[in-house]
């Protein structure tokens, strides 16, 4: 039982177990060298009485029974050929993807480094920032002090001169910062 005929398929025309060549010139018992023809063309070519059929592209053996046994070996080995010189090309083409896939994992490596370095870099600013924030915090919880010691050393009664004042000044902010004297 054969396929369903698609009237879109190509069809080759044997003559003496041999197809026709494209446009009808020549013979030859390899498929791959045979002409195709739309199923209408093909009708027409066709002439049974004298050995002229027709039959589908999907349906034609690779070689036909007239076809010499060197041509087939020959035509064989050239698309083994062919198919080795494929996978030469396939083998180039895949070393070149995993070249440039172990350029990227580098890349992707580097720039992961890079990332762990600026997380690391955010934490220890972080961590700055608190201490900055926490003695910025000290220093205004100390300033209401400062300005009640700026309020005395400009009140001073004394008369001695700038050196008391300064004194005065140095010591006001060094007992508002929590210094020794």
């Amino acid at each position: 039982m054969s396929a369903p005929v698609d009237d879109d398929a190509l069809y080759l025309i044997v003559k003496r177990d041999l197809y026709y060549r494209p446009n009808s010139i020549g013979y030859t018992g390899i498929r791959d060298n045979a002409g195709r023809w739309p199923k209408a063309e093909a009708e027409l070519m066709i002439c049974p009485h004298e050995g002229v059929t027709m039959i589908a592209e999907s349906e034609a053996p690779e070689f036909t029974g007239a076809c010499y046994d060197d041509l087939a070996r020959k035509h064989l080995a050239e698309q083994r050929d062919a198919l080795r010189a494929d996978v030469t090309s396939l083998a180039a083409d895949r070393d070149e993807v995993l070249f440039r896939l172990s350029n990227r994992d580098v890349e992707l490596g580097e720039k992961m480094l890079a990332i762990e370095d600026l997380r690391a870099d955010v934490t220890r600013l972080t961590a700055s920032l608190a201490a900055a924030e926490g003695e910025s915090a000290r220093l205004r919880a100390g300033l209401p002090g400062v300005r009640g010691k700026l309020h005395d050393i400009m009140c001073l009664p004394d008369e001695a001169g700038a050196l008391v004042v300064a004194q005065n000044w140095a010591r006001a902010i060094d007992a508002a910062l929590g210094a020794p004297s």
